[in-house]
Formats: C-alpha cells, structure tokens, sequence
C-alpha cells in the first residue's frame, strides 16, 4: 500500500482522508494559520510529487497569491454589493476596510492545476459572508462565491 502522505515545505505533514477524498493539512500562511486540501489521486507516486512540488512553487510566492486573491475578491464583490445595497454602502464596506478583512482559511489545490482561496466569514450588519476565489494556477482567479452561490460581475 502507498504512503498516504505528502510533505510540504520541509515539514509540513498532509495526510489523505478518505473522506475528504484529498490531502490534508494545518501551516502558517504569512502570518495566519490555514488548512489546504490537496487534491490527487493518492495512489499515484507521480501525481503526488506533482502537487507537492506545485504547492511549494506557490508557497514561495504566497504574499503575491494572497494579494492577488484579495484583489480579485474586492474588485469582484465590492461592485455587486453596491449595486444591492445601493446609495451609501461605500460608507458602510470601504475597499480597504474588506481588503483587510480577508484572511485566508483555505487554501485548495489540485493536481490539474485548480486553485482556490476561501475567506475567513465576515458580517455586514447581520449577514455573514464565506468568500472563495477560485481559478487557475496558470490563469490566476476568474470567479468568486459568497456562501456558495456565485457572484455575479456587476459594473459599478
């Protein structure tokens, strides 16, 4: 039987769970603590060394990854809660305000390349709101959800 673990920037033990169905594990990313999902076949040597060596190339450029799942989430979300809130929302969710807001959690890869970031929840007013950013490593971010349902782009 395969080892059923992938060891990540020097330390970092992922074990499998089956029923996660990927590779699990707890590191600091910048200064947070975030769980990642790996996503492979776990039988398979080559797709394994793959994915670890993926996300330590992604590791090494974590503050550019973080900033630029921010980025993408403010450009993304900011507009249509505007456009929901309407006139004088700004005072109530500056850009700034939700950049700064958004901690990483999650942090999902797969072996084909998918990549996603996952918020940790904020409120405005009485609603809470779970951000994940979602693209390609190779494409950067191309879509956004808010408590799973798909944001949608909204001209503001």
């Amino acid at each position: 039987m395969n080892d059923r673990k992938i060891i990540v920037c020097s330390n970092v033990i992922c074990t499998y769970s089956e029923d996660g169905g990927s590779f699990e594990g707890d590191l600091w990313w910048l200064c947070w603590p975030v769980h990642m999902f790996l996503h492979c076949d776990p039988d398979n040597a080559i797709e394994k060394l793959v994915l670890k060596l993926a996300f330590e190339a992604i590791f090494r450029e974590r503050e550019n990854w973080t900033v630029a799942a921010r980025l993408y989430a403010c450009n993304r979300f900011l507009p249509y809660f505007y456009s929901v809130a309407g006139p004088g929302s700004e005072r109530i969710l500056s850009r700034e305000l939700l950049y700064h807001s958004l901690m990483p959690e999650t942090i999902e890869l797969s072996v084909d390349g998918k990549i996603s970031f996952s918020f940790e929840g904020f409120h405005i007013g009485r609603r809470w709101s779970f951000l994940d950013v979602c693209g390609t490593v190779s494409g950067g971010f191309d879509s956004l959800q808010d408590n799973g349902v798909e944001v949608p782009i909204v001209g503001y």
